[in-house]
């Protein structure tokens, strides 16, 4: 039997021509577009001397589409090495705001009560939390820059790891944080979806969230809030009795940022220990079970 398009000698058995990779069945002289379509077009048949046109796609291409390469698992512990040393870096700067506020709490109590207080001491205060302020704004900005990098390569990998569609478009990755609303849910499940689909196995996305995560994100909504309501309630304060309560509340938003941030250095680096692992994994033979 002979391929009715390129004249190629075909076994009998021929599915489709290995030369012009054309059905080799009674359609094979109608054209891809006119078959999907339903016309009766049709191709003369090979004249000998006039050359062959170059062949068009495979019958799996035609229907699916070109091949799109596998990518590759990047490796990823680099980044999580920075994104653990600058949440290191931030937690000193809350540690060192946490004992300021303390000390405030402490010499405005004593000058409430009527005690004697060294002169200057208020304002030595207010000087040491004016600085632990801007400190822990520039770390925590550093912390938050790396922190969406190590997110963009884990997603990355997390798509070449595993088929499981996520939730959140990668736009969602930068703009989940700085959104009013949805940067109360969204960034807990782009992380959701990055662990799911690193892990190895099947999984799905009603798949069970993890709890390390939940706990991770509750830990940071609360050291969120009570640091906005450190600035709306009592940052405008004028009297030594809304200094003090914003001192102490300023102490518990350190105490929850700081498990907030020991929480997502143990996200980080379990993600890190599912992408590592697949990296370097052997790959599967065509025997591995």
């Amino acid at each position: 039997m002979a391929c009715p398009q390129c004249g190629y000698a075909l076994p009998s058995d021929a599915a489709f021509c290995p030369t012009c990779h054309r059905p080799s069945d009674a359609h094979a002289g109608v054209p891809a577009d006119a078959r999907a379509t339903g016309g009766t077009a049709s191709v003369a048949p090979p004249v000998q001397g006039v050359p062959v046109p170059p062949p068009g796609p495979s019958p799996w291409e035609a229907l699916y589409g070109p091949a799109v390469p596998a990518r590759a698992v990047r490796p990823i512990h680099g980044l999580t090495v920075a994104v653990t040393a600058t949440l290191g870096l931030w937690c000193l700067t809350a540690l060192f705001g946490g004992v300021v506020a303390v000390s405030r709490v402490i010499v405005i109590g004593s000058v409430l009560d009527g005690e004697d207080v060294v002169l200057g001491a208020l304002d030595a205060g207010d000087d040491l939390w004016a600085l632990s302020w801007f400190a822990k704004v520039l770390t925590q900005a550093a912390a938050g820059v790396v922190f969406v990098v190590w997110l963009f390569r884990a997603r990355a990998n997390a798509e070449a790891m595993s088929p499981l569609r996520h939730r959140y478009a990668t736009l969602w990755l930068v703009f989940g944080w700085i959104l009013p609303v949805v940067s109360l849910f969204v960034p807990k499940g782009v992380v959701d979806d990055i662990w799911l689909a690193s892990q190895r196995g099947p999984v799905t996305v009603r798949g069970r969230r993890p709890g390390l995560v939940r706990l991770w994100w509750t830990s940071w909504l609360c050291s969120t809030f009570v640091a906005w309501t450190v600035q709306r309630v009592f940052f405008r304060g004028e009297d030594l009795g809304d200094l003090r309560g914003a001192a102490v509340v300023e102490v518990v938003a350190t105490a929850a940022g700081l498990t907030a941030a020991v929480l997502a250095v143990l996200v980080v680096r379990r993600i890190t220990v599912f992408q590592e692992l697949h990296r370097t994994a052997p790959a599967a033979g065509p025997g591995a079970a």
